[in-house]
Parts: structure tokens; sequence; C-alpha cells
């Protein structure tokens, strides 16, 4: 919450305004893999979490040249609340950007002011800040996932599982490269000391084999690939595959 107050004395000037902003809200950059939509968009969500699991944020988003600015106005409650706690969610996407360095301005009610840029790199998207008030960033760059990659994971219980699901993994790599781009957060999946630790919705609280690569061959090669493992794979286990270009199967 935004707590404001301020003092006035007559012909001594403007009123002095003082703030006190909690945390409140969480960012992050999330690239869109498919053509349709903008490539960048900055998801929002509040640190607290809310009584209703489909609470929204109110935003907005303005582009003037090279400056950027996101408002941030306030959580709105649902016409019909789904009972649950939760974040509220929001995002804006952030068209028309080039390679370059943009300002950026994210306010919170038009109240408080957090500056800084956004730089747009060639393989990455980077966010540097002169201030954080009110609002906390999880990633700062945010690295481009190349057309070729494609990664995944595979759910698995059990020993016998776990070689299904490493004989997989085996074979699909036979098909294409190894991924050998820098560390880093890609949105989709993180890459840490050259192996993928995470990979975007996997879930936690079950036994998942992860998997990145590159693969430039044609698609219907994958289409039989995955087709051939669950039309065989033990009940239980389950294949999530995607590739560069924002394809899911």
């Amino acid at each position: 919450m935004i707590f404001c107050t301020f003092s006035c004395e007559k012909d001594q000037g403007d009123p002095i305004i003082i703030l006190s902003v909690d945390r409140e809200f969480s960012l992050n950059l999330w690239e869109n893999l498919d053509t349709t939509s903008a490539p960048l968009e900055i998801q929002l969500k509040s640190i607290v979490e809310q009584d209703c699991l489909n609470k929204t944020i109110h935003t907005s988003y303005d582009k003037i040249g090279n400056n950027l600015t996101l408002t941030i106005f306030e959580i709105i409650n649902p016409e019909t609340c789904d009972p649950g706690n939760a974040p509220a969610m929001g995002f804006e996407s952030i068209y028309g950007l080039e390679e370059g360095v943009y300002n950026l301005n994210v306010e919170l009610q038009e109240v408080v002011s957090n500056t800084g840029k956004l730089i747009v790199n060639n393989d990455n998207f980077k966010i540097e800040m002169n201030n954080e008030v009110g609002i906390k960033w999880q990633q700062k760059t945010l690295y481009k996932v190349p057309e070729t990659a494609l990664w995944g994971y595979l759910v698995y219980d059990g020993e016998t599982q776990a070689a299904i699901a490493l004989d997989f993994v085996n074979s699909l790599q036979e098909k294409g490269t190894v991924f050998d781009r820098s560390d880093g957060y890609f949105g989709h999946f993180t890459v840490e000391n050259t192996e993928i630790t995470a990979v975007y919705k996997a879930p936690t609280d079950v036994s998942t084999q992860l998997f990145i690569q590159y693969y430039d061959g044609v698609p219907e090669v994958l289409n039989t690939i995955v087709n051939d493992f669950r039309a065989t794979a033990p009940d239980g286990m389950e294949l999530h595959l995607f590739d560069g270009k924002g394809k899911e199967w």
C-alpha cells in the first residue's frame, strides 16, 4: 500500500510530500516466442497473496520515442471471486523495441517514480534501475531464446521410468547439437554451469528429467518422436517439449 502525507504552509512553496511505500509488486521480463505477440512482456504480481485466485493488476504502458513508462495503478477485484490465496497478476506488452537503450520509468499510482533503463541487446534484455520503491525485479537480465533451441522435461516415477526418460533424452540429442549458450535466465528455462536447471511450469513435487539442445531439422520428425514415445510410455510418464519458435508438444 502507498501512504502519502503532506504538509503545507502559506507562502512557503509547494507541499512537502512524504512517502512510505512497501515492496508491493514483483516485476519480471518475459519473451514471447510466437510471432503474433509483442516480443517482450513485463509481468507483474503482488508480493502479498490476495484472497481471490483471479485478482488482477491495473496498469498502463506508454512509449514516446525511447522513453518507456509503465504505470501501476491498483489491484482490481473481480466481479466473481474464485476463492483461494494467490498473488494478483498483470502484464504489459512492450512493442516497438529495437536494439538500443531506452529510458524506463515505473510509476506507482503516478505518485512514486522509479527511473532506470531498458537495454535491448542482440542476445538479451537488461534492466538497470536507479531506484526501486514499491517494486522488486525478479530478474534484471533476460536472455533471448534461440529459434533452434529445443527443451522440455519428462515426469517419471521410479528407477525403471527414470531409465526410460534418460534413454529418450539421449536418443533425442542424437537428432541435434549441444546447447552452448551462456549461463543465465531465459524465462522459459534457466541454464547454470551449462546445464538446464529449471523449465517454466515444470512441477517441482515429482521426479523430472530436464533437457535442452539445438534442433534445426523438420518438425515432422519431432512429431513422430513425441507420438511414438507417448504411445509406448508407461502410465504416469509425461513428456513436455518446446521449441524456440513457440511450438509446444
